[in-house]
């Protein structure tokens, strides 16, 4: 099975968090919220691995048919890997990949937080899902960005 350059990569920045001590900014298991959301940006944007956007994925999400200058964190998550992609300005889109070991979760959001777009990766190919059959996943990848913006704010010194 191959993956897209984006999913495979091997990146310099890993972040690695604890868990957020009681009273952080937003209760563990929230939704990822505008201010963390803005916080993940900072930090992607200042420290991420700059590597751009597939032209395939672009094309695919209806984002054009050029690769899309991004930066981008890494996080381990549940036996797999986890990705946030912030596209450059002036896009304001915001790419989130869970990969496991059998396939790719690829979603597509904003500032608003919510899905407008959802792909997999897997043995059969790169497709297109419905936002309604990513939907339950989706919100699973927000809460979990959420739980890493708060260890980050809690960490910082």
């Amino acid at each position: 099975m191959t993956f897209p350059r984006l999913a495979v990569l091997t990146l310099a920045t890993v972040i690695t968090f604890a868990a957020a001590p009681a009273g952080a900014q937003a209760p563990v298991g929230a939704a990822l919220s505008a201010a963390n959301l803005s916080r993940l940006r900072a930090l992607t944007m200042g420290a991420g691995v700059a590597d751009p956007f597939p032209a395939n994925l672009a094309q695919l999400f209806g984002l054009g048919a050029e690769a899309i200058p991004a930066k981008q964190l890494m996080s381990n998550w549940r036996g797999g890997e986890i990705y946030l992609v912030f596209l450059d300005s002036p896009r304001t889109e915001v790419v989130m990949t869970v990969k496991d070991a059998t396939r790719i979760a690829i979603y597509l959001t904003d500032a608003t937080r919510e899905l407008r777009a959802a792909a997999v990766v897997d043995a059969s190919g790169t497709r297109r899902v419905t936002v309604e059959q990513a939907a339950a996943a989706f919100s699973e990848t927000l809460k979990r960005w959420n739980e890493l913006a708060i260890a980050q704010a809690t960490a910082a010194p």
